[in-house]
């Protein structure tokens, strides 16, 4: 659903929802879903981060971002997930307040779990890019376009980044390997890691409903 919907609708609306009927409260579940995103980011800073400062990324018309703000916002992505590492380390136990809620950092750590789940993550999703393409380009160019084209989804607000996706292949990757090609490879890598996710996740959805449906007893949260 974060994929297909947008991180405000499928990554906080939906689980937010999910996780009240679970029983969680409001700091609770900012906290869940708080960790979650910084988990999934974590990893984009640390891996894009070095791909767009090293200048091996050309920025794909979209972002509107010349070479050298690439640069630098490569460097920034680094810097951010550094200092969320350090932050995790120095403010340990330190109660944050936002909006009223109390929220907590995580151990150093788990900073440095989340850190790596992400770096595999989106090593794997360059891994699975790569192969669908015949590897026929360097790992780490399609890593970067592939990064390049994340970061294009985020600033287009188009649920899935439905096209966007693909003019960015496009553009960087056209002169590398046949259109054909390339195009056969987005698409399977949509179905791969956005349609089968999103048929799994209804299906799950659907049963989680129907169980809190003819459970009401266990779906209402607990009260402290």
């Amino acid at each position: 659903f974060n994929l297909n919907l947008g991180s405000l609708v499928g990554g906080v609306a939906l689980r937010a929802r999910l996780y009240a009927k679970a029983g969680l409260d409001t700091a609770q579940i900012a906290q869940v879903v708080g960790v979650s995103l910084a988990t999934n980011w974590l990893g984009y800073g640390v891996l894009a981060g070095a791909l767009f400062a090293s200048g091996l990324i050309t920025p794909p018309r979209q972002t509107h971002l010349g070479n050298d703000t690439f640069r630098l916002l490569g460097l920034l992505l680094i810097a951010l997930a550094v200092a969320y590492v350090v932050a995790c380390a120095v403010l340990r136990g330190r109660p944050w307040t936002v909006r009223g809620r109390e929220l907590r950092l995580p151990s150093a750590r788990i900073a440095l779990v989340q850190l790596t789940l992400s770096c595999v993550n989106w090593a794997l999703m360059g891994a699975a890019m790569y192969l669908l393409l015949g590897q026929k380009i360097d790992y780490g160019h399609v890593l970067g376009v592939l990064m390049a084209a994340s970061i294009a989804g985020v600033v287009t607000p188009i649920p899935a980044g439905l096209g966007v996706l693909e003019a960015v292949y496009l553009a960087l990757l056209s002169g590398s390997v046949r259109q054909n090609v390339l195009m056969g490879a987005v698409l399977a890598y949509r179905a791969l890691y956005y349609v089968l996710p999103l048929l799994v996740g209804l299906v799950l959805l659907a049963w989680l409903e129907r169980h809190a449906a003819t459970h009401p007893a266990e779906a209402e949260p607990v009260q402290a």
